[in-house]
């Protein structure tokens, strides 16, 4: 009897607490699927793109309608859009030209209208084996007069012999001064042996001023032209600033004092006959181009 008026005593202190309880455990039950189905309904109005206001306060976000229409005006467009700034480069014509390639040896020869036939004929066939390009040069000539078929021909209607060698020099320089490292200049009455002078020049370093030949007399500062005159392109191109003063000082009979003389002022450089000590031109200018050398 005491144990049942202990729990009597106790649920009824305690039976408020146990029905709010058991109230609670119960409104959840019922509230509980209707939360979950608004949840769901929710979910598929987001994916499905939908927004349902959820209250009268709500704003409604309406997708973006454009009606822009772009319009293209193709007529106006410059067809050619200048480059402001843009540089032409000139490139030469060939990869020599431009790289300042040189071919070694250039021949020059002084000749008439009376020996271009013979004398220049035939060394035109001795020194064809070897050399690429030689010139023959004649004063008092015209070239549509003449037979060609002995090779490059130029022909100067001046009459006057004297000035032969500076015009052959002005012609090479304006056509040939670029192409080539040196230049032997001698008349059609020279003998030449192409071969052993290539190879002479050959030997010959490119940035060497060279004024060779065999002098005309021993202490004369002038070369013989009737033995040949070998010019580097760097001697060459000194000479051609002063031709017109080597035309006006022309007061010898000789070509080859003329020559000297013009060469001389032009670069205070006298005759040689040798030239980097193990090359002796002296004898050998007999041996390989002169005249009396066989």
């Amino acid at each position: 009897m005491r144990i049942f008026k202990r729990l009597k005593f106790y649920f009824s202190h305690q039976i408020l607490p146990i029905l709010g309880v058991c109230f609670g455990i119960t409104l959840s039950l019922i509230i509980m699927p209707l939360v979950e189905e608004n949840c769901l309904n929710h979910h598929k109005d987001l994916f499905s793109g939908k927004s349902e206001p959820q209250y009268s306060g709500a704003i409604t976000v309406s997708p973006t309608v454009d009606d822009y229409d772009p319009v293209l005006y193709l007529n106006s467009k410059p067809k050619n859009i200048p480059r402001p700034g843009k540089i032409q480069i000139p490139r030469a014509r060939y990869y020599s030209t431009e790289l300042n390639i040189r071919e070694k040896l250039f021949i020059g020869i002084l000749s008439t209208p009376q020996s271009i036939y013979s004398m220049g004929s035939a060394l035109n066939r001795t020194l064809s084996k070897h050399i690429d390009k030689i010139m023959f040069f004649l004063e008092g000539a015209e070239t549509e007069n003449l037979d060609l078929s002995i090779g490059s021909i130029i022909g100067f209607p001046d009459k006057r012999e004297i000035l032969g060698p500076f015009n052959m020099l002005q012609y090479v320089a304006e056509n040939y001064l670029n192409e080539y490292d040196f230049f032997f200049f001698a008349k059609d009455t020279t003998h030449i042996r192409g071969k052993k002078l290539l190879d002479f020049v050959s030997h010959i370093s490119i940035t060497q001023n060279v004024h060779l030949g065999r002098p005309l007399d021993i202490d004369s500062f002038y070369c013989n032209l009737d033995a040949g005159i070998l010019l580097s392109n760097s001697v060459l191109s000194k000479v051609i600033k002063d031709l017109d003063w080597c035309i006006q000082h022309t007061f010898s009979d000789s070509s080859s004092d003329n020559f000297g003389r013009c060469i001389l002022h032009g670069t205070d450089q006298p005759c040689q006959s040798f030239i980097q000590q193990s090359l002796i031109l002296n004898f050998q200018a007999t041996e390989i181009y002169h005249q009396d050398g066989g």
